[in-house]
């Protein structure tokens, strides 16, 4: 998608979306880019939070989360340690993520969720900046590909209408129109 940037996608609690992003197009016989800000209320395909998902192992590992665990365990002490893995990243909620661009192309993300603790509290976690092609995260490079598969999901959702099927639950929404995209330039 060489004509869409994402640079900033909120997860909003009642499951629509507020974007920021940046589109190629045609004005006076140039190419300029476009910053674009769509805030809807139209329910996330879920196809959209799955492409975040990934991002809250990432997020764990920066908080060092798994710092603590034994490398190379065996039997029972690996299976307890591949169960607190799951039960530590399952706890994991990815709200939003944000780019930073350089000459149209996207050099990195700053990712941030929260994690629910005791009675149900949240616990804020926001990353540093992780840039692409860096040392200082050695698994940048899948932090990329999420990137790039959430910004696919997302353009499928701004452009293609690819929202949620809402009718498949439990609750119909009665006005459709007011629960319309609204795109601010």
């Amino acid at each position: 998608m060489d004509s869409f940037k994402l640079e900033k996608l909120v997860m909003k609690s009642g499951l629509g979306i507020k974007a920021t992003y940046v589109e190629k197009v045609l004005w006076e016989d140039q190419v300029v880019w476009v910053k674009r800000t769509v805030d809807s209320k139209i329910a996330r395909h879920p196809d959209l939070s799955k492409a975040c998902q990934p991002l809250r192992g990432h997020l764990a590992e920066v908080y060092g989360l798994f710092g603590m665990m034994g490398r190379g365990e065996k039997g029972a002490v690996a299976k307890k340690q591949k169960e607190f893995i799951e039960d530590v990243v399952q706890g994991i909620e990815i709200i939003s993520i944000s780019t930073s661009l350089n000459n149209d192309e996207v050099i990195g993300i700053t990712i941030a969720g929260f994690k629910r603790v005791m009675n149900n509290k949240k616990i804020v976690m926001v990353t540093p900046f992780i840039a692409f092609d860096s040392e200082e995260y050695p698994l940048w490079a899948d932090v990329a590909d999420c990137y790039r598969e959430i910004e696919d999901e997302a353009f499928k959702y701004i452009y293609e209408r690819k929202y949620a099927q809402m009718e498949l639950f439990d609750f119909v929404n009665e006005d459709k129109e007011e629960a319309g995209l609204e795109i601010r330039q």
